[in-house]
């Protein structure tokens, strides 16, 4: 998970960050948004208080993984709080048994809506031979 929350980082920095220039900051020559010395998002990989604070709020969703990530990690998590089966984001349930965030239940819903067909499909070609 983390690497794909960490090639999202990158994408929306070089896309709206107006320092980043070829994944660089003009202002500041050490920063690199993404510090490649960390392997994680928990280890402090996100480098650029500036992008944390002005740019990664523009994306929604991915300010309240990165944000989730980061609280849980020092234990300051809502007690109401479930982790995404999925996506690894935290999320209030509407039930005790949801397991998804609602972003991600609706692909969820129709790769299991697939598997569904397609294994009926396959009993019903098994049936007619």
């Amino acid at each position: 998970m983390d690497n794909t929350l960490i090639r999202k980082i990158k994408t929306l920095a070089r896309r709206e960050c107006c320092n980043c220039i070829d994944g660089k900051c003009i202002f500041q020559p050490n920063c690199t948004v993404i510090n490649p010395r960390y392997p994680s998002i928990h280890d402090g990989a996100v480098d650029c208080d500036y992008f944390l604070e002005c740019v990664l709020p523009l994306d929604r969703d991915l300010n309240r993984i990165v944000w989730s990530e980061l609280l849980r990690e020092e234990g300051m998590t809502c007690p109401d709080e479930k982790i995404c089966v999925w996506c690894g984001g935290t999320f209030v349930p509407g039930s005790s048994r949801q397991q998804y965030c609602p972003s991600c239940k609706p692909l969820h819903e129709q790769i299991r809506n697939r598997n569904k067909q397609r294994s009926y499909y396959q009993r019903k070609l098994m049936k007619n031979t």
